[in-house]
């Protein structure tokens, strides 16, 4: 219930706001499900427009929250942190009408995130002597994203989008099996107990996408590739390693003049391309993508 009221209260100014002339705000969500893993994202988004030379201004503040605290991201889902972050993202775009054939246009974009994690290890193996550490993590993005259409009804559109993203986590250690004493029935019994101390995981990820939308129907496709390099410091075993990950999503876009709904199936393969991790060299695998938002191409 606590999650559902966070959601209520950052949606709160779309009700407030929304009559107000050339400020719209509305309520702004995406989710990303993979199994178990995944996490949802919501905030409202405040957009400022001028309609003579197609200027807008778009400030999204918003919290992710992970479907799991799992340390492992299996899937490799774009963003995913296991732990909460407040994010701040801002966007100034412009949208060319003058041409008589054509309009285009661009965004540029900002985001920043950061969160406290709260993180328990247990160094000397006893369950009853535990040591808490508070640890931060941040991120920060940059994003370019044009648009190309003809003016006439029914035309395609094009999205050529680029991003560059650096974040840095809060890790926690692995727990390990701790050996019990044996008890009364002559059982001895193993506990999983984390007995290092939490590490950081750097991570810097370039990736471009190709929206495209036919002009009639209710699809939009979207091939997307990343670039994720790894640097883990502060734990037993440092080290780095990269992975490079194709996205061929489709996204279904029932009602594109309502608030932009879309609902993706996104098949991915990843290939680790240097160093060691804990994933498989190669691996497939398939999200569900669920968005809420204002913007009818934009991906990143």
């Amino acid at each position: 219930m606590k999650v559902i009221h966070l959601i209520l209260l950052l949606l709160l100014p779309a009700l407030l706001f929304s009559q107000e002339r050339n400020l719209d705000v509305l309520p702004n969500a995406n989710g990303t499900f993979a199994g178990k893993e995944g996490y949802i994202e919501a905030g409202p988004e405040i957009s400022w427009k001028q309609s003579i030379w197609g200027q807008s201004i778009i400030l999204r503040p918003s919290i992710r929250f992970p479907l799991t605290e799992a340390n492992e991201n299996t899937v490799q889902i774009d963003r995913y942190s296991p732990t909460w972050r407040g994010i701040l993202a801002f966007e100034y775009g412009v949208l060319n009408n003058v041409e008589c054939l054509k309009k285009q246009g661009f965004s540029l974009g900002l985001q920043a995130e950061y969160g406290i994690s709260n993180l328990t290890y247990y160094p000397t193996g006893n369950i009853v002597n535990p040591v808490k550490q508070s640890m931060t993590s941040y991120a920060f993005e940059f994003k370019f994203i044009c648009f190309f259409s003809a003016k006439q009804l029914n035309s395609r559109q094009f999205s050529p989008q680029f991003r560059f993203r650096y974040s840095k986590n809060a890790t926690p250690s692995g727990a390990v099996g701790i050996v019990n004493p044996i008890n009364g029935s002559g059982i001895t019994t193993i506990t999983d107990l984390i007995i290092d101390r939490p590490y950081t995981t750097s991570v810097i990820s370039p990736a471009v996408t190709f929206q495209y939308f036919p002009g009639t129907g209710y699809f939009i496709y979207s091939p997307a590739l990343f670039y994720d390099y790894y640097k883990v410091s502060g734990n037993n075993t440092p080290g780095s390693f990269g992975r490079l990950r194709l996205e061929f999503g489709v996204f279904c876009n029932p009602v594109i003049k309502i608030n932009n709904f879309k609902i993706g199936l996104v098949p991915f393969i990843s290939f680790r391309t240097n160093g060691t991790d804990n994933l498989d060299p190669v691996i497939l695998g398939g999200q569900i993508s669920v968005r809420f938002g204002t913007s009818f191409l934009q991906f990143f």
